[in-house]
C-alpha cells in the first residue's frame, strides 16, 4: 500500500466527519447523498437530507412522488435539475428491475456523471475506482507537485489514473470519502492547514511554497449580466406565479411574473397593459440582484392590484405559496 494511502486513511479513521449518509449503506441513501453534495455546501445538503428522507423515505416513495413536491423539497440547494434528473433516474431504476451496482450501470441513470458514479459504486459496491473532484485535484496536485492545468481533458484522465494506483483492493470508498474529507477539513482552497497537515514533510508544493498556486486551472468566465423586471401583481390577496419553461435555467419552478430588461414606471405600465392586465396604480418596490455560477440577474420589482384575476396566472395566497409552489431564491427574495 502506497505511504500516501496508509496515511490518509489512517487520519480517515480517527477524524473521518459525522455525516448521516455515513450511517448507511443503502444505495437510495448514499445516491441521494451524492446528488445533493453536487456543487452544494456539506453543512446546506444535512438538513435538506434528513428532511427529503423523511418524506421520501424509500425508492419507491421517490417513484410515486409528485414533481412539485420534490422540487418543494430540494428548495435552498440549487440547481434544481438534479430534483428532477434525481425523479427521473428513479424510475430508470424501477424499469432495470434493480440499483445499478457498479460504476458503468451507474452512468447510465440521469444525472449520474464520472465523479457520482465512481462515489455511489466504491462506497456502497466496494467497486475499486476513482471519485475524483476538486477536492481530490487540490489534495494530490499540491502534495505531488502537479502543475498541469485541471481543466484539460488529458490532464483530468491523468489524476483518473493516479487515484486509481494509490485506491486501496479492501476499503475504496472509505479512500475516496477521504480525499474528500482531507480536502475540506485541511487542504483546503484557501488558508490550508500546512502546519498541522500530516502529509507537510513529503508535500511538493509546502516544500516549494506553492499551495496559494496549485491546483492549476482556467480562470472563471466573467458571468452574463441579465436586466429584468418583475411584478408583484395582487388581486384580492392572491399572488401571481407563473411556471418556468422545462428547460434552461430554473426548469420547472414557478416565479413572479417577469420580463427582461430594466423597465421605467411608463414602460412597466405599457408592458402591463399589453398583457391585458387592468389596474390603477403602480408602484414601485425594490431591487434586487441574484448571482447563479455563469449569470447575474439584476432585477427591479414592481407591486400592483389587478382589478381581475386573469386565467393567465396561478393565484395563491403568499402563505400557500410558502407550503406548496417551489420558488427559487431569485423570486423568493421579493416576497420577504
Amino acid at each position: 500500500m502506497h505511504y500516501f494511502t496508509k496515511t490518509l486513511l489512517l487520519w480517515y479513521n480517527e477524524n473521518k466527519r459525522d455525516l448521516p449518509w455515513r450511517k448507511s449503506r443503502d444505495p437510495y441513501k448514499i445516491w441521494l447523498s451524492e446528488i445533493m453534495l453536487q456543487q452544494t455546501r456539506v453543512e446546506t445538503v444535512i438538513e435538506k437530507y434528513n428532511s427529503f428522507l423523511s418524506r421520501f423515505p424509500t425508492l419507491k416513495s421517490l417513484i410515486e412522488s409528485e414533481e412539485d413536491e420534490v422540487l418543494k423539497l430540494w428548495e435552498g440547494l440549487g440547481y434544481y435539475s438534479r430534483a428532477l434528473n434525481l425523479r427521473k433516474a428513479a424510475k430508470q431504476i424501477q424499469q432495470m428491475g434493480h440499483f445499478p451496482s457498479n460504476k458503468q450501470e451507474l452512468k447510465k441513470l440521469s444525472g449520474i456523471g464520472e465523479y457520482t458514479s465512481g462515489a455511489i459504486a466504491s462506497i456502497v459496491f466496494g467497486e475499486k475506482v476513482p471519485a475524483v473532484d476538486g477536492n481530490v485535484y487540490r489534495v494530490l496536485s499540491r502534495y505531488f507537485g502537479i502543475d498541469k492545468n485541471i481543466s484539460q481533458s488529458k490532464t483530468q484522465k491523468e489524476f483518473y489514473k493516479l487515484v486509481d494506483s494509490l485506491l486501496p483492493e479492501d476499503r475504496p470508498g472509505d479512500f475516496n470519502q477521504a480525499l474528500m474529507d482531507f480536502g475540506s477539513m485541511v487542504c483546503s482552497p484557501k488558508s490550508a492547514g500546512c502546519l498541522m497537515c500530516i502529509f507537510k514533510n513529503g508535500c511538493e508544493a509546502y516544500k516549494k511554497d506553492l499551495v496559494e498556486k496549485l491546483p492549476v486551472k482556467n480562470k472563471l468566465k466573467n458571468r452574463r449580466i441579465k436586466e429584468k423586471t418583475v411584478f408583484l401583481i395582487y388581486n384580492n390577496g392572491k399572488l401571481a406565479l407563473t411556471k418556468r419553461e422545462k428547460k434552461g435555467i430554473l426548469a420547472n419552478l414557478y416565479q413572479l411574473p417577469n420580463t427582461s430588461g430594466r423597465l421605467e414606471t411608463e414602460k412597466a405600465m405599457e408592458y402591463l397593459r399589453k398583457k391585458n392586465i387592468d389596474f390603477d396604480r403602480l408602484v414601485f418596490k425594490v431591487e434586487k440582484k441574484h448571482i447563479f455560477s455563469h449569470e447575474e440577474w439584476n432585477m427591479r420589482a414592481f407591486e400592483l392590484e389587478a382589478k381581475e384575476a386573469s386565467a393567465e396566472y396561478i393565484w395563491a395566497q403568499e402563505s400557500e405559496i410558502k407550503e406548496k409552489y417551489s420558488i427559487p431564491t431569485a423570486f423568493k427574495q421579493f416576497l420577504i
